[in-house]
């Protein structure tokens, strides 16, 4: 895919984001992507969001990228995804996508720690299709954008119960969700 600038030249996208990763991936420490720091790092939701791009477009990111650069990439992002030590809330979810994004990828990743964090994400669950943001009643517009990340999860998930579960929640709570807009896709002042 190429975009056109506001120069007039035009730029292979695919190429400008392996470049990128290549980059990060970098000997120079100056130059390499860093872990997250703190509990809550944006890394963590970072390293998710890439697992998730390289997936989807994989011809174009992953399957070019070197050998070398692919492990050194793994590791990174299973790195970042050990860093979190707040869960019990939304949260729980990028580490969930990171690890799974790494095993369809053929990549190690770490079945126990997906195991665990969708444990606690099931603890999240009320009814109706209806998840909080942690063992709590908070209920506002971002978690149903976050929680179901979990429709990712399922589909890259080799266990059906769990798929058809998330499956079926998903739509219950979107038949609800849907009357929270108008025709016109403006939302109800809630959360």
């Amino acid at each position: 895919v190429h975009i056109e600038r506001s120069d007039g030249r035009s730029t292979d996208l695919a190429a400008w984001y392996r470049a990128q990763i290549i980059d990060g991936m970098s000997d120079d420490p100056a130059r390499r992507w860093q872990v997250a720091t703190k509990p809550m790092d944006q890394t963590i939701v970072e390293a998710s969001v890439l697992t998730v791009c390289l997936n989807v477009a994989r011809a174009q990111l992953w399957d070019p990228l070197s050998d070398t650069t692919k492990q050194r990439l793994a590791a990174w992002m299973d790195t970042v995804s050990h860093q979190l030590t707040v869960d019990v809330n939304n949260w729980d979810m990028f580490p969930i996508i990171t690890q799974l994004g790494l095993r369809r990828l053929g990549m190690p990743y770490d079945q126990a720690l997906v195991n665990e964090l969708l444990a606690s994400v099931e603890k999240f669950y009320h009814r109706d299709g209806w998840y909080a943001d942690g063992y709590y009643r908070q209920f506002d517009y971002y978690v149903p954008e976050a929680i179901y990340l979990l429709i990712i999860a399922a589909i890259w998930s080799e266990d059906e119960e769990f798929r058809d579960r998330v499956f079926h929640r998903a739509a219950t709570f979107a038949r609800d969700f849907a009357l929270f807009f108008d025709a016109d896709g403006r939302n109800i002042g809630y959360g």
